[in-house]
């Protein structure tokens, strides 16, 4: 499917070939791979004759289309490389505040050591390990962080007003469970948790004061009014 094999010799032994851009292929060549080489996605390899991929006889080339480590034994010399998946949607080490949908190309995929399908949104806040596992003990985990995104109030800070928050996950006021939205009323100190998966935890403290009355023009003339009618009194 991807060169095309001569022979000079009338035997069984191929003594080169030649690809669809005219490039020739000779028996006696090194094949074209760096020292530990990473691919993406997919592997070709062209060769003429047979070689020994990860301990099983191939022929006339491969195309590799799974992540893996492979070992590729041609002409009494070894290679070495990988493939990776693609990987889109998140980023190692990301941290998102809103829902994220990953994609990968190939691979058993777990996340959170549970059995993901790419392609499925993840909405929930929390700690999230995605692994990806292939031939050969072949392993590559990206790590990300979904918040819960909580909106109207702010770590540390004093409000006079009730307070009006919204977020995602579990939420616990003073250890007791609310879901969102919740107003809080009343003045207080309070401590806001919201748990989600892989041990996720935010913490906000706060606190709620009683306003304080604002002292009007009307007033002070009030309170004048008082201390000279007392003295008129008097």
């Amino acid at each position: 499917d991807y060169i095309y094999l001569f022979n000079i010799d009338n035997d069984e032994d191929m003594e080169g070939a030649i690809t669809s851009d005219l490039e020739v292929i000779l028996e006696t060549d090194l094949l074209d791979i760096y020292t530990n080489e990473s691919f993406v996605d997919t592997a070709s390899i062209l060769f003429v004759n047979e070689g020994v991929l990860n301990d099983e006889v191939v022929s006339n080339g491969v195309f590799i289309d799974y992540p893996g480590v492979y070992d590729l034994e041609y002409n009494n010399y070894k290679y070495s490389f990988t493939v990776n998946p693609i990987i889109t949607g998140i980023e190692n080490l990301g941290v998102y505040s809103t829902s994220v949908t990953p994609y990968i190309s190939s691979g058993i995929t777990y996340l959170n050591n549970d059995v993901y399908i790419s392609g499925t949104e993840i909405s929930e806040p929390g700690n999230y390990k995605l692994k990806i596992i292939g031939v050969n003990d072949y392993v590559k985990e990206v790590q990300f962080t979904i918040t819960s995104d909580i909106k109207g109030v702010l770590h540390n800070q004093t409000y006079s007003d009730d307070v009006e928050i919204s977020f995602n996950g579990d939420g616990y006021l003073n250890n007791t469970f609310i879901e969102s939205p919740y107003t809080i009323s009343g003045p207080g100190d309070y401590i806001l948790k919201i748990q989600g998966n892989g041990n996720y935890l935010e913490t906000l403290y706060f606190n709620i004061v009683e306003a304080e009355e604002e002292t009007t023009l009307i007033d002070i003339i009030q309170k004048y009014d008082v201390v000279f009618l007392a003295v008129v009194v008097i």
